[in-house]
């Protein structure tokens, strides 16, 4: 009877395999194990839109926070074992020129919208790294039209279903994003 190999992967390795300049399929890695999911469906992709746009208006209106928002694809590695492409994430802009612009590794939040392909690996894989690593986690879950907010060291998250709120430390004011807008993006 024969035993089943399986490879641990690195960051680096799993790097590799995304630069072949196709969008499709995303290859992350958490601790080795390798994460392949297909492209995202149109919904996912605006609902994912719509909070980007919602935090870099929100960011690029208090420039003094020092914070940028992206949309995937970003390569975000956080242990040599460990990379992942969230769909949006914000940093400190000084953490862009780390890694030459190559990826980012410390990131201040962590945006995952479900897909079916992805919500096992994204709620049991790729969140607690995030908790671990100090990064607070937004998991959007289209089909329920809820958005759970995990900060680190949390053992439930918060549920929301009608307004999310982000106050940054540091910020005056805090971000509102209607929740209802953004799940009836089709």
């Amino acid at each position: 009877m024969g035993m089943a190999s399986s490879v641990y992967y690195s960051a680096e390795q799993v790097r590799q395999l995304n630069v072949d300049g196709r969008p499709s399929p995303r290859h992350e890695v958490v601790h080795g194990e390798l994460l392949v999911t297909p492209a995202p469906s149109l919904r996912h992709q605006r609902i994912a839109l719509g909070l980007y746009r919602a935090l870099a208006s929100f960011l690029d209106a208090h420039p003094t926070l020092g914070l940028e928002a992206l949309a995937a694809p970003v390569d975000v590695m956080l242990a040599h074992d460990s990379m992942v492409e969230p769909d949006v994430v914000v940093f400190h802009r000084e953490e862009s020129a780390r890694h030459e612009g190559r990826y980012l590794s410390d990131l201040v939040l962590a945006v995952e919208v479900f897909s079916p392909s992805s919500t096992r690996q994204d709620r049991f894989a790729k969140r607690p790294l995030y908790q671990a690593k100090g990064i607070t986690c937004w998991l959007v879950d289209p089909e329920r039209s809820l958005l759970e907010v995990w900060y680190p060291g949390a053992t439930f998250p918060l549920t929301e279903t009608t307004e999310l709120r982000w106050h940054p430390d540091g910020a005056e004011a805090e971000l509102v994003v209607d929740l209802t807008a953004l799940f009836a993006a089709q």
